[in-house]
């Protein structure tokens, strides 16, 4: 008589003894209820054992080849199958409910069974079958064409003619089981060496095979989890022959050691037989594996992977995956690279020529959704197929100059390996210069707006020509020397790969550049030659960007995003409490955020102290007491040649590189500029005779002179220099006997380019040393090496120009209205002030004197970006305060214009300066 809800309850919670009082046929509905549920019920799980974690690569690789060595163990004393092939073949039959609540139990199932080989290879005969889509097979596995309890409807909608064309819900089911199996290595050797079909094809070379099929090929879930499956069980292959590889050479040196030793202990000859014997069960094994690779990585499957990649259907995911399954066949079989290299070049041949066609067609031509998509579709594949090409092609020609970096080191001939290097480029340079030259055609003849879709058939074929280039331009190994002094290289002519690929960069730098703009992430990936060798084309806000996250990266690498960098510091003291602060932080700590705290003052740091430590400490640094730099002609700043007379003049140079990188790596702006010369030492630019036009100008228009005219009978001098050192005088030879040297027509070039040498790089080349070094450690030069030195000065030190109208637009109000008249009096006022009273009401209300980089736009506040905003205060007779950390002013409601002006006075020019808490 209880609900039903209550009556299981009872039945499930009472006691035993309850039970066994009740009448029978309760007491049974008891026990059943209580079975169903102990089913329903997880088993618990138990904990496992900690791993243990080693560097250790030997331990490792000693532990793969275990793994690989029991899954080609013999199970000699197997007892009689318990399972007929029928009862598999029911479990198969389970498969088919569509709505299979226990299908992960049955997965279960089937991978304990694989364990024993008996059960394993009638399993994968069963999904061979099932796979092949045939009905009436050897053994019986059954095939239909639907799950059971679908709806006849979604078969006829997905199933077309073919009698073996089963339903993709079908094909899903049996590749999650695939996907499921192969997660144990056991099966999945069983199904690299087991033959399932009349053609003598492994299991492994068939799915291979299925890639081809028209029923995966119409299935984007289904292609993409083939694809990946193929891809995890080439990359298992791959790390076991890596590990062969590293105990092989790591037991072969162990073997050379104790083989040189002329005398060798009884424990030192027994060492040295396991090792013999170690090494030649490594080596069979090593065979054993590369025999199973062999077998499915074949002429027939490289075709099949190609084919995937210039599928029309084939999603992303499925050909970021065959990228990587190609990649782990080349390092399975290096011998098929060349297959597989000449596949690619062929495919890639036959889509250029297509997508010509398609650029140099009428720009007015009405152009369907279709034909945009088609148009897509094609220039998609072409960048796959390039892209591909050029990473397999890379990585051959890598392991092909090491090895010939080994041959050198032995002083052996390297001939036959420049041959193999030679024969691996399949395309040449100027192989798809009519694709380059029809994407140019059609840059120039169309108008690309962002939105529009001829600029998402931009990206591709962008990506694909950066990605091509990539293999004629050589990596330059980065000089030792911080102190760069290599001369401009010569313009490359447009007959040569470099050439060709500044010439196109050059013509076409508003596009690319705009493509970058809309894709940011393109610089890491594809486009990265663009950044790391062509950064002059680079436009600067796309620079900051790339930069910008190349230092959270590295935030986030040495965890530094984790941390608070605590500096106490007295204002009137800050340079010297700054400096014992910094000196002993190491450069990791000083890539935390930095919290200033100004003693004697009770502002709370929350972005503002911060702008102010760093604005406040540029100005000291400057001081002449430190003797650091001097004022050149245009009124910036070079070290000076003579601050060897501070004796600590070395480590106080290391502290200013510090600050400056540090404020550039927390975003913070400075109130310092230097000279162009010193910029470029930072980024590691050549220095000209031109640089010395800010530091010396009348040396500079001597030498200008001595360039451009005849020196004959005219001027004479030698290869010497003097130099006024504290009033002393000193002559200073330019190169070895140089006062014997005269300087002449032939030879004023040499002499220009050691005068300036002397004036901009010799006379500071300790200060330049240990600047450089510091700076280095925070931010490192192959990251800041992409900008020229009018943009360094603007990452340093921001934009200089006070622009009223972008604040107005850039302006917040809280209580007031922008046509209210007091705050029409307040912007009367700022466009009244000179450049310095602008520069104090900006460090009044921002804690800075200088624009960000982006304009106002930019500015920072407390939660990042933060506009510049006005408070009403209803009071006329208080002053104006401000919060930096919020760039906010809270202007009172003053009564007249001339009372406004005298406060705002009063506050920038006493209160720029100072943190109180109100």
């Amino acid at each position: 008589s209880l609900p039903l809800h209550l009556r299981e309850e009872v039945l499930l919670t009472s006691e035993q003894a309850v039970i066994d009082n009740l009448p029978p046929d309760l007491a049974a509905e008891a026990r059943a209820l209580r079975t169903r549920y102990m089913i329903r019920m997880p088993p618990p799980r138990e904990q496992a054992p900690p791993r243990e974690r080693s560097n250790d690569s030997l331990r490792q690789a000693r532990h793969q080849i275990r793994q690989f060595a029991k899954r080609h163990e013999t199970l000699d004393n197997e007892d009689e199958p318990i399972l007929t092939d029928d009862n598999i073949i029911t479990l198969f039959k389970l498969l088919y409910l569509s709505k299979n609540k226990s299908r992960s139990h049955l997965f279960n199932i089937f991978t304990i069974l694989c364990k024993r080989k008996c059960y394993s290879k009638v399993i994968i005969q069963c999904i061979a079958n099932i796979l092949s889509g045939e009905p009436n097979n050897s053994n019986g596995a059954p095939v239909l064409f639907r799950l059971f309890g679908e709806p006849p409807a979604a078969m006829f909608s997905l199933c077309r003619t073919p009698s073996n064309y089963i339903q993709n819900s079908v094909l899903q089911r049996m590749m999650d089981l695939v996907h499921y199996l192969l997660h144990d290595d056991k099966t999945l050797t069983m199904m690299a060496e087991q033959e399932v079909n009349d053609k003598k094809q492994v299991a492994l070379l068939y799915l291979f095979e299925l890639l081809g099929d028209d029923r995966i090929k119409s299935n984007p879930n289904v292609l993409s989890q083939l694809v990946s499956l193929l891809h995890s069980s080439m990359a298992y292959f791959a790390r076991t022959l890596a590990a062969f590889k590293e105990a092989l050479s790591t037991f072969n040196k162990m073997i050379e050691e104790l083989e040189k030793k002329s005398q060798r202990t009884p424990a030192e000859e027994k060492t040295l037989k396991k090792l013999n014997h170690k090494v030649s069960k490594l080596e069979s094994d090593e065979a054993i594996l590369r025999s199973t690779t062999n077998a499915f990585i074949t002429e027939e499957s490289i075709k099949v992977v190609g084919d995937t990649l210039t599928s029309r259907n084939c999603p992303v995911k499925a050909a970021k995956y065959a990228v990587r399954l190609i990649n782990n066949m080349c390092l399975l079989n290096p011998d098929c690279r060349p297959d597989i290299l000449q596949k690619l070049a062929d495919l890639a041949r036959a889509e250029g020529k297509g997508i010509a066609t398609s650029l140099r067609s009428s720009p007015s031509e009405e152009k369907t959704v279709k034909i945009y998509k088609n148009q897509m579709q094609l220039e998609t594949r072409f960048c796959r197929l390039i892209t591909t090409y050029t990473a397999i092609l890379k990585a051959a020609v890598s392991e092909l100059q090491q090895a010939q970096r080994v041959l050198e080191a032995n002083e052996m001939d390297t001939s036959d390996i420049q041959t193999q290097i030679e024969s691996v480029h399949v395309l040449s340079d100027y192989q798809f210069d009519y694709v380059w030259e029809a994407l140019q055609y059609f840059m120039r003849h169309t108008e690309i707006k962002p939105s529009s879709p001829d600029f998402a058939r931009l990206i591709p074929l962008v990506e694909a020509f950066f990605s091509f280039q990539s293999i004629f331009v050589h990596e330059e190994s980065e000089e030792e020397d911080m102190l760069v002094k290599r001369m401009d290289l010569q313009t490359p002519t447009t007959g040569t790969p470099v050439g060709r690929i500044e010439k196109f960069l050059e013509d076409n730098r508003d596009i690319l550049n705009e493509v970058v703009r809309n894709n940011p992430h393109l610089l890491d990936e594809s486009l990265s030659l663009f950044i790391t060798k062509y950064p002059r084309f680079v436009d600067f806000d796309n620079k900051r960007t790339w930069f910008k996250k190349a230092l959270a990266k590295d935030r986030d690498h040495v965890g530094a995003h984790r941390g608070v960098l605590r500096m106490s510091v007295r204002r009137e003291h800050i340079f010297v409490d700054a400096f014992f602060n910094v000196r002993q932080r190491t450069a990791e700590e000083l890539k935390q955020r930095l919290n200033v705290h100004f003693q004697g003052e009770e502002g709370a740091d929350a972005g503002g102290l911060t702008r102010a430590f760093f604005l406040v400490l540029s100005r000291e640094m400057f001081n002449p007491n430190y003797a650091l730099f001097t004022r050149s002609a245009d009124r910036l700043y070079q070290p000076n040649a003579y601050s060897y007379i501070n004796s600590e003049h070395l480590e106080y140079f290391q502290f200013v590189a510090r600050v400056i990188a540090m404020a550039v790596y927390n975003n913070q702006l400075l109130d310092c500029f230097f000279t162009r010369s010193f910029y470029k030492h930072i980024l590691g630019k050549k220095i000209t005779y031109h640089d010395i036009e800010s530091v010396d100008p009348d040396l500079y228009k001597n030498l200008k002179w001595m360039l451009e005219n005849d020196i004959t009978d005219i001027i004479d001098t030698n290869f010497t220099a003097r130099v006024d050192e504290f009033g002393k005088h000193k002559v200073i030879e330019l190169r070895e006997d140089g006062e014997n040297i005269a300087v002449t027509n032939e030879n004023k070039h040499e002499y220009v380019k050691l005068r300036t040498e002397l004036s901009m790089t010799t006379q500071i080349k300790k200060q330049l040393e240990s600047f450089l070094s510091a700076f280095y450690e925070i931010i490192p030069r192959r990251l800041i090496s992409i900008f020229n030195p009018e943009e360094l000065e603007l990452l340093i030190s921001g934009l200089p120009e006070f622009d009223v109208e972008d604040l107005k637009k850039n302006t917040d109000y809280y209580g007031y209205n922008p046509d209210d008249e007091v705050i029409e009096w307040f912007w009367k006022w700022v466009e009244s002030l000179n450049q310095n009273d602008r520069a104090l009401f900006l460090q009044f209300v921002t804690g800075t004197s200088k624009v960000p980089l982006d304009g106002f736009q930019g500015l920072m506040g407390m939660h990042g970006v933060q506009k510049f905003n006005i408070h009403r205060v209803d009071d006329p007779h208080l002053l104006p305060t401000a919060h930096t950390c919020f760039n906010q002013l809270d202007l009172s409601a003053f009564e007249s214009e001339e009372q406004l002006r005298k406060s705002m006075y009063i506050a920038i020019r006493e209160g720029s300066s100072g943190f109180m808490i109100i």
